[in-house]
Order: C-alpha cells, then structure tokens, then sequence
C-alpha cells in the first residue's frame, strides 16, 4: 500500500506542477495549440493575468508600497477587451519577441499588456 502511494506521488505531483507555465514559449505553445484543452489552459491564464492587473489597480493607490504596483499601474486595459483579444494579444507580441520567450511568461503577458494598453 505504501508503494502504490509513493508511485501515485510521482505520478501526480509532476503534472500538478506543470500547471503554470515557466516560460513564454510553454505558454506560446498552448495558446498556438489546435487541442481545445491546451488553449483554453492558454486563454485561462491571461485571463487571470489580467484579472489580477485589475484587481491590483482597483486595490492599490498610486502611492501604495506594492511590490507589483508600479508594474500594473502601467496597464489600463478598456473594459470591452474579451478573452480572446488577450490571446491575440499576447500571440502576436511574442511572434515580434522571440528572442524573449525563454523568460518567465507572467513577466512576458504583464509586459505585452502594457505595451497594448498603457496608462496615460
């Protein structure tokens, strides 16, 4: 018994880890993915990017002592942006950055955001 729950450890705790994408390629190859799964994994994650950017601009002030104010202050994206035009955001500004994709991709998203929707 004790066997069949460390082979279920192995088993399971590496495909709960790769739940997040470590680099903007891995997450490139999801939202380029013709497999339903992979791109809604792909759409589910920039939503959630972008949902955090919002909730941190309604949350935090201007003067706030936020360690990732100073980036979301950067990103006011317009309500009407669907899910979709995230995805097709993002796709298209790591095809002009290749060079960038081996980078975190949380840092790569929060960054395409904010050069297509900066804050005035």
């Amino acid at each position: 018994m004790q066997r069949l729950l460390w082979i279920m450890v192995f088993i399971v705790l590496p495909n709960l880890a790769s739940a997040y994408y470590e680099t903007g390629r891995e997450l490139m190859r999801n939202c380029e993915s013709s497999e339903a799964p992979r791109w809604a994994l792909c759409r589910g994650y920039l939503t959630g990017i972008a949902d955090s950017i919002d909730t941190a601009r309604a949350e935090y002030t201007e003067d706030a002592d936020h360690p990732f104010f100073p980036t979301f202050t950067n990103v006011c994206r317009p309500d009407d942006v669907t899910r979709g035009k995230l995805v097709k955001t993002w796709i298209e500004w790591a095809n002009r950055h290749p060079e960038m994709l081996r980078r975190p991709a949380v840092d790569l998203v929060v960054t395409a955001f904010s050069e297509a929707w900066p804050c005035d």
